[in-house]
């Protein structure tokens, strides 16, 4: 059965009812497009203009970014989709407002803050709806994103990593029953996608994948300690199921942040998609960036990147009223560095293969499930640019080796 498609009617349903407080007459809308391929795994998302009229009869426009779960009842049996929006929609109506009031209340002058506005939600019966406003519109742009990071994106969005951190801490310590009331709606949507799929043994072959590709880039006993990771890959993903520490964003690809510049320089930005937030250590939102960002020029820097990251974290848990080395010591960060690192290590392959594909190349999830085949070997995409994959694993491969973190 094919995957039902969504009309221009039921893009007005929703949002006449997420409208609803703005108090408009006469709702009409032009749907100006939706994403490329690649660009969404789980949702649809369309690009809406939307006019109405105030009961004070004022004309009011919104520019909107619509997100829609997938509607294809065969991806749904085989793909945790409904897990991801609930975890999203957690986030945008309960978790984020709760952390900015709590930033605002202990006097914090420059609070994380980095998210777009939601408008509102929607849910129905196998459908989910979250509505933001287009940060296109206010001149934000995606990264390019074949191309690594600059230093400067780099170190701006590791800051704001620690501040986000800094908050689930400093709420545990000083409120430990508001935090366990947040975060227990919270579902895990890795150990769902381990359940509906196999995405643990294409990770473990990706490890050999990458041994055979760097035979003749990188010297063989580093090749060796890299092909160690591979028994390690199963036990280590499982044991995230059980996990403790901070609420983490979880999904920090570089097609997740959307940047303002001005005169070219970057200002400011975005994180968007938050379906894969759980309580984690904030390693895993580290790590899971830095190897899915970082430029060969800055990898030999990680070190110093992690000092920033761990600076900011501290710096804002003191503005938030508590003790970081009461709380978090940099010792411990370096020990849960250590511990937890391997995640990032382990998704860098899959990551990068998926950053270097061109739309063509992209893995059709839906299309895999209504044919009735294993979506996870349509993870394990061939990419046209292998010299490039190359290029980019040859030094992340090195990096995680040299640090001790396979």
């Amino acid at each position: 059965m094919s995957a039902k498609v969504t009309t221009e009617n039921d893009i007005k349903s929703w949002l006449e009812v997420i409208l609803k407080s703005e108090n408009l007459d006469n709702l009409s809308l032009k749907v100006e497009g939706n994403t490329e391929a690649g660009t969404g795994y789980v949702g649809d998302i369309f690009f809406v203009e939307a006019n109405g009229t105030t009961k004070d009869k004022i004309d009011k426009k919104y520019n909107l970014v619509i997100k829609c779960g997938k509607r294809s009842k065969a991806f749904r049996s085989k793909f945790p989709v409904n897990c991801a929006f609930r975890n999203e929609i957690l986030f945008y109506e309960t978790i984020f407002p709760y952390f900015l009031q709590f930033q605002k209340d202990r006097g914090v002058k420059d609070p994380f803050d980095k998210v777009p506005k939601c408008y509102g939600t929607f849910v129905g019966a196998d459908l989910e709806v979250i509505v933001f406003e287009n940060l296109k519109d206010k001149g934000y742009t995606l990264w390019d994103k074949k191309k690594p990071l600059t230093r400067r994106h780099v170190e701006m969005i590791i800051q704001e990593y620690g501040k986000f951190h800094a908050i689930s801490i400093a709420l545990k310590h000083q409120n430990p029953e508001k935090f366990q009331q947040l975060v227990e709606k919270c579902d895990d949507f890795m150990a769902k996608l381990y359940e509906y799929t196999d995405t643990i043994t294409t990770q473990e072959d990706l490890v050999d994948e990458l041994y055979e590709l760097l035979q003749d880039e990188l010297d063989e006993n580093i090749l060796l300690k890299w092909k160690e990771l591979k028994p390690k890959v199963r036990p280590f993903l499982k044991s995230l199921e059980k996990s403790e520490g901070v609420v983490i964003h979880g999904d920090c690809w570089i097609n997740n942040f959307m940047h303002l510049h001005v005169n070219d320089e970057p200002q400011t930005f975005a994180i968007l998609d938050w379906q894969l937030i759980k309580v984690a250590s904030p390693v895993i939102d580290v790590s899971y960036f830095l190897f899915a960002c970082l430029s060969e020029e800055d990898v030999d820097d990680i070190d110093v990147i992690l000092k920033v990251y761990y600076s900011s974290l501290a710096s804002h848990l003191q503005k938030l009223g508590s003790d970081t080395n009461e709380l978090y010591p940099f010792e411990q960060f370096l020990t849960e560095w250590k511990e937890y690192s391997k995640f990032g290590v382990c998704f860098t392959n899959l990551i990068h293969k998926f950053a270097l594909t061109d739309g063509a190349e992209v893995p059709d999830f839906v299309q895999a499930a209504e044919d009735g085949y294993d979506i996870t070997k349509s993870m394990a995409v061939k990419i046209k640019d292998a010299e490039g994959f190359k290029k980019r694993m040859r030094y992340l491969v090195k990096c995680a080796v040299e640090h001790d973190l396979v």
